[in-house]
This record gives structure tokens, sequence and C-alpha cells, in this order.
């Protein structure tokens, strides 16, 4: 689809919507831009940042934490095996 003899894109959305999809709250997703431990798009200069984000980027993220998690669980499993 095209709009104004652009192809559409994927639009971005603001700390609270994608909060909402991430099911967390809104603070914390800008948190975790600022720290830069989620795919966030910063506009604005100095110290004032407005956040804004892709839904399809907060997807991929969420799928590699629960990626690390389980792996980290693996690991530990592993460990205690040998241990005992």
């Amino acid at each position: 689809m095209e709009h104004l003899g652009f192809p559409s894109r994927e639009a971005y959305v603001d700390a609270k919507e994608g909060a909402a999809f991430l099911r967390i709250h809104a603070k914390t997703l800008m948190r975790l831009a600022r720290e830069r431990r989620v795919p966030a798009y910063s506009f604005g200069e100095g110290t004032r940042h407005h956040w804004r984000f892709l839904l399809s980027d907060l997807d991929e993220w969420m799928k590699k934490q629960g990626n690390l998690h389980a792996d980290r669980a693996v690991l530990e499993n592993k460990r205690k095996r040998r241990g005992k």
C-alpha cells in the first residue's frame, strides 16, 4: 500500500503504546530506552528526548529476552548436574 507516493512503513509509537504492547509501565520502557537496553529512537536534542519505538523491534527484543533467560536456565542446570 502506498500513501502520497511512498510505500507504507510501520508507524512509530510512543512509550505509552510501546509499554502497553510489552505489558510494562511506560516509565520502565523509557528508562530501558535511556539505558539503551531496548531498541528505541530518540527525537530531540539536549537533555530532553522524545522516545519512539517500532512494535516489530520491541517484539524481536522480547523474543530475544526470552531466549536469553532460557539459555541461562540451561547453563545453570548443567552446572548443577556437574556439581552433584
